[in-house]
């Protein structure tokens, strides 16, 4: 599912801000939104689609849990586009 994650957040054009190694990463995947986007319109945004990430800075962290499916992170990734549109 991170694969998954980093796959879209490249065609997005959202740069890793975490390690790219798999084994260094942990359970998060940590991608840097846009300077020009508000990260708490853009988590605020994805909540209201039943999205929950966080940000810190322009820094959000997406954690697949065990029960996310692949389905999740596809629909997880058009709504983040969505998001970004106007940035």
């Amino acid at each position: 599912l991170q694969t998954q994650i980093i796959e879209g957040a490249q065609v997005l054009g959202l740069p890793l801000a975490g390690p790219d190694e798999a084994a260094r990463r942990g359970g998060s995947v940590m991608l840097r939104l846009p300077d020009a986007s508000d990260p708490a319109v853009v988590i605020d945004g994805l909540r209201g689609q039943g999205v929950h990430t966080d940000c810190r800075g322009k820094v959000m962290r997406l954690s697949p849990g065990i029960i996310t499916t692949a389905d999740h992170v596809s629909d997880l990734l058009s709504k983040l586009e969505d998001q970004l549109r106007d940035y």
